[in-house]
């Protein structure tokens, strides 16, 4: 090992200089035929800045927006992000959200997997790209180190570990020999929770295929709803579809007022509730629940 003295600090993140660079690219990649995208992974905590990478719509068409990763499980910190993040954005650029990534504790850890559910509606529910990290589907959480078999100096081997796809030797995942641990992928693991319709992997593919149905969801504007604390509410609307989301981030049942009129939940955390009827005037949410309500 050996140290710099003297070596000047400069900070070589967010310089003026790259946004020519990035244009140079845009150019680059509006010149093939075909749909391109280019995401960067901006190392900018300010959104006021982070917005200056959409350019004027000739830079990214989408920068990581790691802010959810920052925030405690607090219904109000989320709300604030995204208005902000709302608020800011030029007209044609488009937000994107993720919950984890390879440098961060994974969400489920972070939060609980008893919250998992309310995450995932959040994240595939608001304006914008939802990122979403392996494993994150099936609830996957960080899984302890031995010191012996430490492979990143950084710390962050923890969120790292193969993909749980069965339960059969090393998850499915190679046939030979990982280096790093699996976490509990006997019950934890793709196959397993395929084949059940409570599990968070169901609910990830009920969202999906929400989303896909909705013009709402995939492209509709965002309005946030006033809300008691705690929950965290919006409605989404496009070309006449119209989804209201509510996610009560508490321990304790929740009631908000959504509108007025009959609807119906498209989806809820508790897929025993799907489908059933609802009063706009007056939702009920159980602790940890997060409910998509489509208006009759």
């Amino acid at each position: 090992a050996f140290q710099l003295r003297g070596w000047p600090r400069r900070r070589n993140w967010d310089l003026d200089e790259v946004h020519e660079i990035h244009r140079r690219w845009r150019k680059v990649l509006d010149s093939y035929d075909g749909d391109r995208m280019a995401v960067g992974e901006i190392g900018v905590r300010n959104l006021r800045r982070h917005v200056r990478y959409y350019g004027e719509d000739d830079e990214l068409q989408l920068s990581f927006n790691f802010h959810f990763l920052e925030q405690p499980w607090v219904a109000e910190r989320f709300r604030a992000v995204v208005e902000e993040w709302e608020r800011l954005l030029p007209a044609h650029a488009w937000p994107d959200y993720t919950l984890s990534n390879h440098d961060r504790s994974r969400a489920t850890s972070r939060y609980g997997p008893e919250r998992a559910g309310v995450a995932a509606v959040m994240l595939l529910t608001l304006r914008g790209t939802p990122f979403i990290y392996y494993g994150e589907e099936i609830g996957m959480t960080d899984v302890p180190i031995p010191p012996a078999r430490i492979v990143d100096v950084d710390g962050r081997d923890p969120e790292r570990t193969p993909m749980q796809w069965d339960p059969s030797k090393n998850a499915g995942f190679t046939t030979g020999d990982p280096w790093l641990p699996l976490g509990d992928f006997a019950r934890n693991n793709v196959a397993a929770e395929g084949d059940d319709p409570a599990s968070l992997l169901s609910l990830y593919r009920r969202l999906g295929w929400l989303r896909k149905s909705s013009a709402a969801l995939r492209r509709g504007s965002y309005r946030t709803t006033a809300t008691p604390r705690g929950v965290f509410a919006y409605a989404r609307e496009a070309e006449g579809d119209r989804m209201l989301v509510a996610l009560n981030f508490t321990k304790s049942a929740q009631a908000v007022s959504l509108g007025s009129g009959s609807a119906r939940i498209a989806l809820s955390t508790d897929h025993a509730r799907d489908g059933q009827p609802a009063n706009l005037t007056r939702v009920e949410l159980r602790p940890d629940e997060g409910v998509v309500v489509a208006p009759a």
